[in-house]
């Protein structure tokens, strides 16, 4: 290879490295980033990526929904976690509002809590992130049973 055209390939490789350097954005791992690539996933409707972000109690809630619903359907096919998060996309039932402004309300060393509000008056939400092997996850309550009012916050009874 000529010295030139050496040259000219370290000054590719350099610059390709340089662009790739400047193009990719580092991850925002604090709560409020957390809930952005969460919200994020959702609409991309990445299952996989969203669980990842879900914390530990909720993705528990969730393989034992994934293993009920292998058990009904026989053993075949084996539901897997993530799926569970995909029937009310498949449905139809998206979010009549997007979220506009993410505010950190509270940051322990182990919990945090983000307000996601809307454009409109009332569109606002509150997410509670926990700290697990050094990072945030989201974590949802159990949701109620139909038919049932949801508990009452507090303690749970043991």
């Amino acid at each position: 290879m000529s010295r030139p055209r050496a040259r000219q390939l370290v000054i590719i490789v350099a610059g390709g490295a340089l662009w790739a350097a400047c193009g990719s954005r580092p991850v925002d791992r604090s709560p409020v980033g957390v809930v952005k690539r969460l919200i994020v996933a959702a609409q991309d409707r990445d299952t996989r990526a969203l669980y990842a972000l879900l914390g530990p109690a909720t993705q528990a809630r969730l393989k034992a929904s994934a293993g009920r619903a292998t058990a009904l359907a026989g053993g075949s096919p084996k539901r897997q976690p993530h799926e569970m998060l995909s029937p009310a996309w498949r449905s139809g039932a998206l979010a009549d509002w997007t979220p506009k402004t993410f505010k950190l309300l509270k940051k322990t060393a182990q919990t945090a809590v983000v307000e996601i509000r809307g454009e409109k008056k009332g569109q606002r939400a509150e997410l509670t992130l926990v700290k697990t092997a050094g990072r945030w996850r989201v974590e949802f309550g159990q949701p109620p049973l139909p038919g049932r009012s949801p508990p009452a916050p507090g303690p749970s009874p043991r």
